[in-house]
């Protein structure tokens, strides 16, 4: 008796699958899930503020500080002065002060000076409108500001939503912190960030966004690989019973015993 071809891969995944009418619709819900969640987690909505009312901010953000000698000298005849006083760790810092909200802050707003302290200094050198969004906001800055030891002092300012201005601070001994002094009408808390701590952020934040998703990828493909190796196993044992059944079936009968072995 002529044995019949074993049937394709995919024929038999279809008659599997024909029998088990359950497992396609448990993978889909499974890769509905994994599409949904890798979507979420690539494409995060943006918050959704309350009330989606207009909110006051301003954000404070140090650029960089440097130390503008590395090390000492061996020569004593090098020397810094500033204004004929000597300086022993002149260092450089830049801040921004960004209207981040969406009101504009007024200079009825402040309630008192607007204080950028940098505790630990010897003392501040020199301050400079490094750039600003306009050339007002560099006038008003420089008519509004003072230097009194270890603070810069602006009385006021005037910024839209999206304008800024940056201040070059230069001092004598880095300070230990950088502290903000202030009270604005409807601001409770500035938003305080550093730029180069913000980049590092940014930049692990993606390796490790990266790396989540080619683990989930890799877990992916893992899954189909079991999957389809376990289907494999079962499918050549029940070929392997079925084969046993048809053959004691057909040794029942008489005559076919010596065709049987024949065609094993």
């Amino acid at each position: 008796m002529p044995t019949k071809k074993k049937a394709g891969v995919f024929h038999r995944i279809k008659q599997w699958i024909a029998v088990h009418k359950a497992v396609p619709w448990l993978a889909s819900i499974i890769l509905s899930a994994l599409l949904g969640w890798l979507i979420c987690f690539l494409f995060p909505t943006k918050p959704v503020v309350a009330g989606n009312l207009p909110q006051k901010e301003l954000s404070c953000v140090l650029n960089y500080s440097q130390h503008l000698m590395q090390g000492k000298s061996f020569d004593d005849r090098l020397q810094i002065t500033f204004a004929g006083k000597s300086v022993d760790d002149p260092c450089l810092y830049s801040i921004s002060i960004i209207n981040s909200g969406d009101v504009v802050v007024t200079n009825e707003d402040f309630k008192s000076s607007f204080i950028i302290k940098l505790d630990g200094c010897d003392q501040i050198l020199s301050a400079q409108v490094y750039k600003s969004s306009n050339a007002h906001i560099v006038d008003e800055i420089l008519s509004n500001s003072s230097i009194e030891n270890d603070e810069l002092v602006i009385t006021d300012f005037f910024l839209n939503p999206g304008e800024e201005f940056t201040v070059t601070v230069l001092t004598n001994g880095a300070p230990l912190s950088i502290k903000y002094d202030y009270r604005i009408a409807g601001i409770s808390e500035l938003v305080i960030r550093d730029a180069h701590n913000d980049k590092q952020k940014t930049i692990k934040e993606y390796r490790d966004s990266s790396r989540n998703v080619i683990l989930l990828f890799m877990a992916i493909i893992l899954l189909v690989v079991i999957i389809f190796v376990v289907f494999t196993i079962i499918e050549n044992k029940r070929d392997k019973k079925r084969f046993e059944l048809l053959l004691e079936r057909l040794r029942k009968q008489p005559g076919q015993e010596d065709s049987i072995e024949n065609q094993t």
